[in-house]
């Protein structure tokens, strides 16, 4: 995570600088109610230097390319265990989402417009800053266009790394889950965990299903 940052952000830095962020952000996303936690990366990333608009498009480009990685996982697990998973609705999903993280640019450039359009139709103020930053962004995104394949690289490596540290985990603690299984079990709790966004519960679904997993 802390190399991805690093690449997206401050590439002339070391991923040891961005090491102790990415610690904080994981933790504050973790353990704050309803995900708000995420947001703790944007005034983080701006101790550094690094403008909101960039550190917030950064942390959206890298949640696209996890979701598009896991859902393949996910794919890929339930076709190890045999699932009868409707596999064109769910290729057709991460083909979506990953041609979306391509054209991020594009989306901010209509996002922009339509707040400028909102501003000088309505006097919104708020409308004229988000246009600010969709500007700021969509220049961010032309700017990041060529580190998106070392991006896809260490997402992949990032969700590999995790689903073996889960699968040796288990193992250790003598549960019986093939690889496949832990791929689909890895990638199930990842999106479950998403939809803490609308929970009470401070520790996510994630983390929750992991340790009821390891007690049984």
């Amino acid at each position: 995570r802390a190399a991805r940052f690093r690449l997206l952000l401050e590439p002339e830095s070391r991923t040891g600088d961005w090491y102790r962020l990415t610690v904080l952000h994981n933790f504050f996303f973790t353990f704050v109610p309803f995900k708000l936690g995420e947001a703790a990366f944007l005034p983080l990333a701006k101790k550094r230097a690094v403008p909101m608009a960039e550190s917030g498009s950064a942390l959206l480009l890298c949640r696209v390319f996890e979701f598009a990685v896991l859902s393949c996982f996910g794919l890929v697990g339930a076709l190890s265990l045999g699932l009868a998973t409707p596999i064109a609705p769910v290729a057709l999903l991460v083909l979506i989402v990953t041609v979306i993280a391509l054209q991020f640019d594009r989306l901010a450039g209509w996002a922009a417009r339509a707040c400028t359009v909102l501003q000088s139709a309505a006097g919104w103020v708020w409308a004229g800053r988000l246009a600010e930053a969709f500007r700021a962004s969509r220049s961010w995104f032309l700017a990041h266009r060529q580190d998106r394949q070392r991006l896809l690289g260490l997402t992949v490596l990032l969700c590999v790394l995790s689903s073996l540290s889960v699968y040796l985990s288990l193992r250790a603690l003598d549960v019986d889950l093939s690889l496949g299984g832990t791929l689909f079990l890895y990638a199930g709790l990842s999106f479950l965990g998403a939809l803490g966004f609308v929970t009470i519960a401070g520790i996510g679904v994630s983390e929750l299903g992991l340790a009821g997993l390891l007690v049984l």
